[in-house]
Parts: structure tokens; sequence; C-alpha cells
């Protein structure tokens, strides 16, 4: 709010604000919501905070053209993204220089065949009625955005490690690669898995492998992976590293950036 006001103070109605709101529950009850994003979000102005938006926005004449909710990949359930919708075009109604609604990233890739994911078609669904329901009652047209970035690029990347090692630790098969989670470190900060591929023995027989980062701390970038036989030298792929990889990726212990090809 304090952003808001310092804005006013700045811009008046020379420039044009985007409001990011945060909508709480959005749907109460969704099986696949991971327990309620929207609630738990910290982004955004809460909703018992919009007479004070009202109230700087008449005091400094702000141009508000645009609503935008954050959206988070944790969301499956396609309905979500057209609540969220619906609720943005509710507020849209009391800002009639509202053009643009901007519903964030948040629709994830799959990264396995079975992954559950949000279906295009579905989400259009979702969103569709209530936009026809808001340009009927306001006579007003909105664009809609998404920031679908992951989406479009995550499966567009590949990282490619060699096996420095095969051994065994405490019962278990480790290959030992040279590269870490200083290249890729979604395994490890959220637990992320990532598809494995043994490009150079793919029709080898199936063994379960750990395959552990070239790091010296806990760098694991998968725990017993059903592979082809890893070997010494051997090439992996790793898979839907094309988003939050090299982006992501540091020089840490003295590392150097993973090198990128585009093909």
């Amino acid at each position: 709010m304090s952003y808001l006001k310092k804005f006013g103070e700045t811009y008046r109605s020379e420039a044009p604000c985007t409001l990011r709101i945060h909508p709480g529950l959005v749907l109460p009850e969704s099986d696949r919501d991971a327990s309620g994003w929207y609630q738990r979000s910290r982004f955004g102005i809460d909703r018992n905070q919009l007479d004070e938006v009202h109230r700087l926005v008449d005091l400094y004449q702000i141009r508000v053209e645009g609503l935008h909710v954050h959206s988070s990949s944790m969301i499956l359930d396609e309905s979500v993204f057209g609540s969220a919708a619906e609720l943005l075009m509710q507020l849209a109604l009391q800002f009639p220089d509202v053009r643009v609604l901007d519903l964030g990233g948040g629709i994830r890739p799959p990264y396995r065949e079975d992954d559950d994911h949000p279906d295009l078609d579905a989400l259009a669904s979702s969103i569709k009625k209530p936009l026809e329901r808001f340009e009927e009652k306001s006579g007003r047209k909105l664009q809609l955005w998404f920031e679908p970035v992951r989406y479009l690029v995550a499966e567009s990347g590949i990282l490619l490690t060699q096996v420095n090692v095969v051994k065994e630790v405490g019962g278990r098969i480790v290959a030992g690669v040279d590269t870490g989670f200083h290249q890729l470190i979604r395994p490890k900060l959220y637990d992320a898995w990532h598809e494995i591929r043994n490009v150079s023995n793919p029709q080898g027989d199936k063994m379960p492998i750990d395959i552990s980062g070239c790091l010296c701390e806990e760098d694991d970038l998968a725990r017993q992976r059903t592979l082809p036989e890893v070997r010494e030298g051997d090439l992996l792929a790793i898979l839907n590293a094309g988003a939050y990889g090299y982006s992501m990726a540091s020089t840490y212990n003295s590392r150097p950036l993973p090198g990128e090809l585009l093909l």
C-alpha cells in the first residue's frame, strides 16, 4: 500500500498503474489446488484494503489500467484460474480505465509422462464465460494476459552431463557426474523431479542408481532411478531443464556456468 501512495505522489495520472491483488481463497474446494495456493500466497493487496486503494486512487488520480494476480504452478485445477479471472473482472468494474487482466504464470508443464498439469482447453473454457459476462455488463473489451514462459521453455532445455565415476556406497550404486546443484538447483531446492536418460547406453539392462553431483556436499540430482546400465564416461540427459536451469545457475564453489548450445 505504501508503494501505491509513493507512486501516486510521484506520477499521479501521468503513468499507468497495475494493481496486484491478493484474492484470498478463490475456490473453497479444489482437490488439485495444492491446499489453496491463493489463500497462502503473500503477494498482492489484500481485498480488505480495497477501500484504502480507492481512496489513494481518487486522491492522486492514479490511472489504474491493469489488475494482476500471482498464480503458481502448484495450481492444477483449471477452474481456479477461471475463478481468479472472475474476481479480477469484478474489481475491473470498479476501475473504469482497466484494460488488462494479468493472470500471471503458473501453467505447469508436465515433468513425467503421467504428470497432472492444466489442460489449456479447459483453462480457456473456465475464463471465456466470465469474460463474456463482463463484456456484456460493462460494454468494455479486456485483454487477458498470461506469463507462461516456464510452460513454453521448460521442455526445450536439456542438461547434458558426463559420468565421472560409478561406485557402490552403503549398498546403493551411485553415479557421480560433472554437474550439480550449481547448474541445476531445482532438485536440491524444491525436491523437483527431472527425467534422466542414458544417452550413451539407452538399450542397457535396467538398474536402480543414484545420480550424484560433483560438489563436496549433499548434491543428489536423483535417487534410486531405474536407468539403463550407467557406466563411467556415459552421457546422461537431464530433461525439462529449460526453465529455472541456467537462469538459476551459479559459480558456487568456483565452478563455471554451463555452456549453452542452441539447436
